[in-house]
């Protein structure tokens, strides 16, 4: 993984870390909105609706991976998706079975 992430844990065998970009973003939004709205509310708000929408698609991507029968090693996290490193497979591709 990347030298400029955080490590957030491990969370059922799978590394999570997180982008520092995060933290800027943080810094960024809650700046913006003290300075110009004068509203701290709402800068911390906004990051924290980004961090959700974040969490529900990468959930919904792990979730699709475990299905299709792939292992997850590692995840990290972005501020526009997130990165997943994948386990090799050992008897290579498998054929989706016809259900």
């Amino acid at each position: 993984m990347l030298r400029s992430s955080i490590p957030f844990g491990r969370l059922f065998g799978v590394e999570v870390r997180v982008h520092i970009s995060f933290i800027l973003l943080l810094a960024l939004s809650v700046g913006y909105s003290t300075v110009i709205l004068n509203n701290l509310g709402r800068g911390l708000a906004l990051w924290l609706a980004l961090c959700f929408a974040v969490l529900v698609r990468e959930t919904a991507r792990a979730i699709a991976a475990l299905y299709t029968g792939l292992q997850l090693r590692g995840l990290l996290l972005l501020p526009v998706g997130g990165v997943m490193a994948f386990a090799p497979r050992e008897h290579g591709i498998r054929k989706p079975s016809m259900r």
